[in-house]
């Protein structure tokens, strides 16, 4: 569903019937509560099953690499906020070169990716291990002829644009709709769409 759409139907939603209403239904509160809402969705939906886990991502190109003058390690920064997950790589699904697909990147958890500094298996080993350290991604075995890189992430609500299309786990568009208006007028939302029914 386009984001400013989804924007929408939660600001009408919640309706202007009071001042109170009115500022509660501006769309910057709308959609900051719905990124907040939609991030607890991502995690409980993913945190046993992250196998479709690429089909909400955001592709972002271009993504600068750089090399440490002091510790000599690439690295790249995030373009965009990601969703935290208790998965190796985090939020960060995929990396790749800019063209084509010839040099694997795989993540590693952070405490192995310590353990592999200076390990001559890099020397046998053309696959490039990456690990994710706050809005910084850290290289091992990195080619230092890569000078930027595409990154698949799973972004929040904010980091897409108005007219883009986000990816909602299927069947819960009207569960974070309810749970957006429960959270932003601090009382259980009833649903209007089935004859003013409360939602278990």
């Amino acid at each position: 569903m386009r984001k400013d759409k989804f924007i929408d139907l939660v600001r009408n939603r919640l309706g202007a019937s009071s001042v109170d209403r009115l500022k509660k239904a501006d769309p910057r509160t709308v959609e900051l509560a719905i990124a907040a809402v939609m991030n607890t969705v991502f995690y409980e939906a993913f945190r046993k099953d992250t196998s479709n886990l690429d089909t909400y991502t955001k592709t972002y190109e271009n993504v600068a690499v750089s090399q440490d003058p002091d510790t000599e390690i690439y690295y790249s920064t995030l373009p965009a906020n990601v969703v935290q997950f208790p998965i190796v790589g985090d939020g960060v699904v995929g990396i790749n070169e800019m063209k084509g697909e010839d040099v694997m990147f795989v993540p590693l958890p952070s405490s192995d990716f310590e353990m592999m500094y200076g390990l001559e298996v890099d020397l046998i080993d053309d696959v490039i291990k990456y690990t994710r350290k706050g809005n910084i991604v850290e290289y091992v075995n990195f080619d230092s002829t890569i000078t930027a890189v595409r990154m698949d992430l799973v972004v929040d609500f904010t980091e897409w644009d108005d007219d883009e299309d986000v990816p909602i786990p299927s069947g819960q568009d009207i569960n974070i709709m309810n749970k957006v208006v429960e959270y932003l007028l601090g009382k259980p939302t009833t649903d209007i769409l089935n004859n003013q029914n409360e939602i278990a």
